[in-house]
């Protein structure tokens, strides 16, 4: 089966807390449905990276550091454990033209984006805002 749903880095790190109602929704939403219906998107595995290196850089103490490791652990595994779907020259192409357009939405979710129209995938993202200013994407929120 061709996966139908792209998590954006929101649902993500829902996920990743594993706490609370959010979490609850998602996960029932994700069951229901069967966990090779999902991919992920390199660009989530970069905005992820970045901001967890950019935590350890900060760390001083080393619980934090610890913790700031296992983080980037938890990161690997959950990119290991479902398809990466490429931001690749098509998806480069979309995002070019949607910048032709003046799509106002910040650069990584821009990516997410034009990776998701090429590709035909659900975003499934607590920012619908932003994503549903990009023309021709579809997204739904699960954690609501």
């Amino acid at each position: 089966m061709t996966p139908a749903y792209l998590l954006d880095t929101e649902h993500l790190s829902v996920l990743e807390k594993g706490v609370g109602e959010e979490f609850a929704q998602l996960q029932r939403r994700m069951r229901a449905v069967g966990i090779e219906a999902f991919c992920v998107s390199i660009v989530s595995f970069q905005e992820q990276i970045a901001g967890w290196m950019a935590d350890l850089n900060r760390f001083r103490t080393q619980k934090e550091i610890v913790r700031g490791y296992a983080m980037l652990e938890k990161i690997i595994a959950r990119f290991h454990d479902l398809p990466i779907l490429p931001f690749d020259s098509a998806a480069s192409d979309e995002f070019m033209r949607l910048r032709k357009l003046k799509v106002r939405v910040a650069t990584l979710d821009l990516r997410i984006a034009a990776s998701a129209i090429v590709h035909q995938k659900v975003v499934l993202t607590s920012n619908t805002v932003d994503f549903e200013a990009v023309p021709g994407v579809r997204c739904e929120d699960w954690t609501v």
